[in-house]
């Protein structure tokens, strides 16, 4: 699995709403702790979206991710994100089949930002990794915020849309922040956005980015384009299917945003993002 990018940066996750400062924050797919706080001034993780690879696979994640996982162990990482699609089917073999082969093996914190397999069986996934949902977390000069794009149907409303717009002003009145990460499982960032929106039909589900789900375009962007003296990175996981793209990188060229997607398809193409 090659190294596809290097941001310098980081990521992790929470429940609905922020942890405190200090605290220890658990994470529920592998148990590992991050401890939120001050951190070194250079730190790093790994964004890694798809991870359940091929449609037609077994019940195992991406043979390149299990192929990877002492590689993994050995960048000296902070933690570990997933950006949805733990799991084509939220089954019991399917979650054993990952824990097994994939999240207990990591040495670190493993996060995931919920995608539409995954809420394919809420229900389940509550019970075996903890809340779903949006929630956010601040660690050192970053804050970090995870969207549940699978909610409504992608649509951003009610509560979450809030919360989103409130993050984005905690970003804005807090000026030793540096860095605004926003995840989510679907290219929400790309609806109704031209040049971005060209990339959507390549992505692997099409039909999960209707033309009408521009909230994030309309709402969020131009907030996240009137932040002062911090870059702001936009994630997302929905790519990476034999019929998709592996990677996706676009730098704002008038703000300081950088819209990136990554996934894995169990293609020779398979790539993370450091």
């Amino acid at each position: 699995m090659p190294r596809a990018a290097s941001a310098g940066l980081l990521a992790a996750f929470l429940l609905p709403g922020a942890a405190a400062w200090g605290e220890e924050l658990r994470s529920p797919i592998n148990g590992k702790t991050l401890e939120l706080g001050p951190a070194p001034s250079t730190y790093s993780f790994l964004l890694i979206g798809h991870p359940y690879g091929d449609h037609n696979r077994s019940v195992f994640p991406a043979a390149s991710l299990l192929a990877n996982v002492e590689r993994i162990n050995d960048m000296g990482l902070s933690f570990v994100v997933l950006l949805g699609d733990l799991v084509r089917n939220v089954r019991e073999p399917e979650i054993k089949a990952l824990r097994e082969s994939f999240s207990d093996r990591i040495a670190v914190p493993v996060f995931n930002a919920i995608g539409n397999h995954d809420a394919g069986g809420r229900e389940l996934y509550r019970e075996r990794f903890g809340k779903d949902g949006y929630f956010s977390f601040r660690l050192g000069s970053e804050l970090f915020v995870f969207l549940d794009s699978e909610e409504n149907d992608g649509r951003l409303r009610g509560p979450q849309l809030a919360f989103a717009l409130g993050e984005i002003e905690r970003a804005r009145a807090a000026p030793e922040l540096r860095n605004l990460f926003i995840f989510s499982h679907r290219l929400l960032w790309a609806i109704g956005h031209p040049p971005l929106r060209r990339i959507l039909p390549f992505v692997n589900g099409p039909d999960l980015h209707k033309a009408d789900n521009d909230v994030f375009f309309k709402e969020l962007l131009p907030k996240l384009k009137g932040l002062v003296n911090k870059q702001v990175f936009l994630a997302a996981g929905d790519i990476g299917a034999a019929w998709s793209l592996p990677l996706f990188y676009e730098k704002d060229p008038h703000a300081p945003i950088h819209y990136l997607a990554t996934g894995l398809g169990d293609t020779e193409k398979d790539a993370v993002i450091r």
